[in-house]
């Protein structure tokens, strides 16, 4: 009993040692590796990069409320690439995951307390914190700036959750907004903001809450 015991303790050994040493198969991954010698060039690189697995991207800062209260935040995104083997054609085909994570510090110490239930975040104080409408850094150059290029972006892809808008309605926003978001010209887009309250496009910010 034990000779076969230790004979299976040496084929087990044997059979380890030789995985081990055995080349690899080489395995084709969908994704380039992140090695030394990048060329970075922006504009480029503040954007995403399809052709990587994982990436992030970190916003921080200082702000002050409308009554000098002072915060620190800080912003993430995160992307995750989630090809397949046999990437699916269909619109509706999931080639990125996207998460984000926010943290807001009060700088003299008070507690910040957030909506716990969906009733509460329907009131309107955080309807209009989710949506930016009263950020007191955000300056009213910039607020324009931000809106006129939700216009353009929400125009050239309708949100899929507005299912009251005609498919030819939504036809119409996009061809709309192909030369704008192309050339990227985003400044006093007229003829989309009064599309959209034709076709009373829905707003995916405030739809969704």
């Amino acid at each position: 009993m034990k000779q076969r015991h230790g004979f299976r303790l040496r084929a087990m050994a044997g059979l380890a040692i030789s995985l081990l040493v055995l080349p690899l198969p080489a395995v084709d991954l969908p994704y380039r590796e992140a090695l030394p010698g990048y060329a970075y060039q922006f504009p480029r690189d503040h954007f995403e990069h399809e052709d990587f697995h994982t990436e992030w991207w970190y916003y921080t800062g200082n702000v002050r409320g409308t009554h000098g209260e002072r915060f620190g935040f800080e912003l993430v995104f995160f992307r995750q690439g989630v090809k397949g083997e046999a990437e699916s054609k269909s619109v509706w085909a999931i080639r990125d995951l996207y998460l984000a994570h926010a943290a807001l510090t009060d700088v003299n110490g008070e507690r910040i307390q957030f909506p716990k239930t969906p009733e509460e975040w329907t009131e309107q104080r955080w309807v209009d914190y989710s949506c930016h409408a009263d950020a007191p850094w955000v300056s009213e150059k910039l607020r324009r700036r931000i809106q006129n290029f939700v216009t353009v972006l929400g125009c050239r892809f309708p949100t899929v959750q507005d299912v009251r808008s005609p498919s030819w309605a939504k036809t119409t926003l996009r061809a709309l907004a192909t030369w704008r978001y192309a050339l990227q010209k985003y400044d006093r887009p007229w003829e989309l903001a009064l599309s959209k309250k034709i076709v009373r496009l829905a707003d995916p910010r405030v739809t969704s809450i």
